[in-house]
């Protein structure tokens, strides 16, 4: 379903057009407002984005126009439809340059009505299929430039910027292939339950890696946090995926290199094979190394 907001000082209008989406079964879930007043109230509200706007020109306190121009600077992908009963070019001149989709005629035609509204939909639906592809391009590019930074593939300059991004890298590994079979499932998990900024990269079927982004770090002072972060992963892949999850974090402090730092978990989550009961794996350098209650404890 996608939202519309209309607007018109006329009851009867608004209940034609209600009418109207109804009759012809379009996937709109309306909302409506007496003046532009009250739809910019509801605009700036901002309790749910409105896909389309469909309003009426001459209204009392503030007319479609300037609803419009509104409509534009807080919302600017909503589409706007404007109607009126005036016949007269300058408004649907001025409707073009505030950047109106269709401008339609009091009284409107139904077939016409229901045709707009479709067009718009569409065009819509297309814009998110379009942004969907560019969300997957870039996240598969911004994927292949973390691979390379782990391998050391990158120049001195490249590695040193792509390290400035993130402040820690936390590596998760499991016995058995989880990470490819779950893998968009588990990286929205996470999103979940993590209360940082991270990006993800999926390394192999039974291995992962989280890279914490700088803008976290005055949050990373104390080491607890990055293991309460890690215990909860740890639990969430065991109650709600049935697998054993292995994970340790390291600290890109120092000017050490992404790779640098990867092998350095790599040494420490092999330790894992003699501690099978362990789970959370502390750095060699840290200063924790009392047991975890529950389940969890660490090295």
């Amino acid at each position: 379903m996608y939202e519309i907001l209309i607007v018109d000082d006329s009851v009867l209008d608004i209940d034609c057009i209600l009418f109207l989406i109804d009759k012809y079964k379009l996937p709109l879930h309306a909302t409506t407002a007496v003046n532009g007043q009250e739809a910019l109230r509801q605009l700036q509200a901002g309790e749910r984005h409105f896909d389309i706007l469909f309003t009426d020109i001459k209204m009392p306190l503030m007319d479609g126009l300037e609803l419009s121009r509104e409509t534009r600077r807080l919302s600017p992908d909503t589409r706007i439809i404007i109607f009126s009963g005036y016949n007269d070019f300058e408004y649907a001149k001025t409707a073009i340059t505030i950047g109106v989709q269709d401008y339609l005629m009091k009284p409107i035609v139904p077939a016409d009505f229901a045709a707009t509204v479709s067009r718009l939909i569409s065009a819509i639906e297309e814009d998110g299929r379009l942004a969907e592809q560019m969300q997957k391009r870039t996240r598969l590019l911004k994927s292949h430039r973390l691979l390379l930074s782990v391998n050391n593939c990158l120049s001195k300059e490249e590695m040193d910027a792509i390290s400035d991004e993130y402040s820690h890298l936390m590596l998760l590994e499991c016995e058995e292939e989880f990470f490819s079979q779950e893998a968009l499932d588990f990286q929205e998990k996470l999103e979940e339950l993590l209360p940082f900024t991270f990006d993800y990269l999926n390394l192999y079927p039974t291995r992962s890696l989280i890279f914490i982004r700088q803008d976290n770090e005055a949050r990373f002072k104390k080491e607890s946090y990055l293991l309460s972060a890690a215990q909860t992963i740890s639990l969430s892949a065991g109650e709600e995926y049935g697998r054993k999850c292995y994970i340790t974090f390291g600290s890109l402090q120092g000017r050490a290199s992404i790779s640098q730092v990867y092998q350095r978990l790599e040494k420490k989550i092999e330790t894992r094979f003699f501690f099978p009961e362990r789970t959370c794996l502390l750095p060699d350098n840290s200063m924790q190394s009392q047991s975890v209650s529950g389940h969890i404890s660490m090295i």
